[in-house]
């Protein structure tokens, strides 16, 4: 085995990307903590909870998932911020099976959703992920409701770095959807369908 020294070390940092701040909370995971008015304060300790309170002490804290809409959103539009969604994440109520959605450029999260009872940091992240590649096609003129734009945006969503820490209820309905939506157009030969 060979002998790993300060040298090599140095010499190992001119080559290798250094991993930043966003990307090492994805990998690590612990509680992240964020205030009333969405800024972020912290992340502790290990598990996946979103709290929100006054501090990173605050004994008082609450779940996102039983936060008010207006928290919610701000909230999820500053995690939004930091991998380049645009605008604001809005709020919708809708069917609790569906968790977000895209219209005309604006990204909506569904406060009704099963999902969020989880109060799963990566659920939320994974959510916004998917949200943000049907707005980034929107941006090039895709069509969004079409079924390969759906499927499409899936595998961009399973490939983010968190995806791994969903819940397993999040991560099962996913690779559901993944499996629906695959089917219909590489089916059991592998040719696209229509």
């Amino acid at each position: 085995m060979k002998k790993l020294t300060k040298k090599k070390l140095d010499e190992l940092t001119k080559t290798m990307p250094v991993v930043d701040e966003m990307e090492q909370r994805n990998f690590i995971g612990g509680t992240f903590y964020f205030d009333y008015s969405g800024k972020f304060l912290g992340q502790i300790g290990s598990g996946n909870d979103v709290l929100i309170g006054t501090s990173i002490i605050d004994s008082n804290a609450i779940f996102l998932s039983s936060a008010s809409e207006e928290t919610m959103g701000k909230v999820l539009t500053t995690i939004g911020r930091t991998m380049g969604i645009s605008g604001d994440v809005a709020i919708a109520h809708g069917d609790e099976r569906f968790c977000g959605g895209h219209e005309s450029g604006q990204i909506y999260v569904n406060y009704d959703a099963n999902f969020k009872k989880y109060n799963n940091y990566y659920d939320f992240l994974a959510v916004l992920h998917h949200e943000h590649y049907h707005q980034m096609m929107w941006q090039y003129g895709y069509d969004f409701s079409n079924d390969q734009n759906e499927y499409q945006a899936l595998i961009y969503e399973m490939n983010q770095v968190g995806f791994q820490n969903t819940s397993e209820f999040y991560k099962s309905g996913t690779l559901n959807a993944y499996n629906s939506y695959g089917s219909g157009y590489y089916g059991s030969s592998g040719n696209s369908g229509s």
